[in-house]
């Protein structure tokens, strides 16, 4: 443990004199470098992996935490997935004394025919157009945590309208009579609990 240590020597000479001195040792931790290797651009829906060294190679605790804008991206075993258009940094921060190294990424939307947001089920989320996802018609499907419930998206645009989708009971993905609906910049799609996945085509 890193700090001021007292160590006690005491000698005897031959005539069976004892004599002590007190002597200070300071103990400090080994210095440590952290590097990180990780993109600079990802699109949103992308994953990559972040890389990092520790030098020098002996430090006894080479574990890392993550600190990030959990609106931009998600971090799951050192794999990073952007999810909303933007710049945003992760920061790479070591266990074994706080040694940080930060990391700019942006993160760009580029349109695709076929939107797919995966959920946990367990909580409301958000996605907005123009940010998660690009402007346009699409038909909206949902994926459902229980068959036995019925469930609904909100659907907010920017001059704060709502509409409501609903999510019939006995439905894997059901669409809304087929119909598409315009997603205009800044519309905004926040699901109920349970849903676990939405998809946009």
């Amino acid at each position: 443990e890193a700090g001021t240590k007292i160590v006690t020597v005491r000698a005897t000479d031959s005539e069976g004199h004892t004599s002590a001195k007190d002597i200070e040792i300071e103990i400090t931790k080994t210095p440590m470098t952290l590097s990180v290797n990780f993109v600079n651009e990802l699109n949103v829906g992308q994953s990559a992996t972040i890389n990092y060294g520790i030098n020098p190679t002996n430090i006894p605790n080479k574990q890392v935490e993550y600190t990030y804008d959990e609106n931009y991206v998600s971090i799951n075993n050192n794999v990073v997935t952007a999810k909303k258009k933007g710049t945003t940094s992760i920061c790479v921060v070591s266990k074994y004394d706080n040694t940080k190294t930060c990391v700019d990424l942006k993160i760009n939307l580029v349109c695709q025919n076929t939107v797919i947001f995966n959920l946990s089920g367990g909580k409301e989320e958000t996605f907005v157009a123009g940010e998660n996802f690009c402007a346009g018609k699409y038909k909206i499907y949902a994926n459902v945590l229980s068959k036995d419930k019925t469930y609904s998206l909100e659907l907010e645009t920017k001059d704060r309208d709502f509409d409501y989708i609903t999510i019939a009971k006995f439905s894997n993905f059901l669409s809304e009579e087929g119909d598409q609906f315009y997603f205009a910049e800044g519309t905004k799609i926040t699901s109920d609990l349970g849903v676990t996945q939405i998809k946009l085509v």
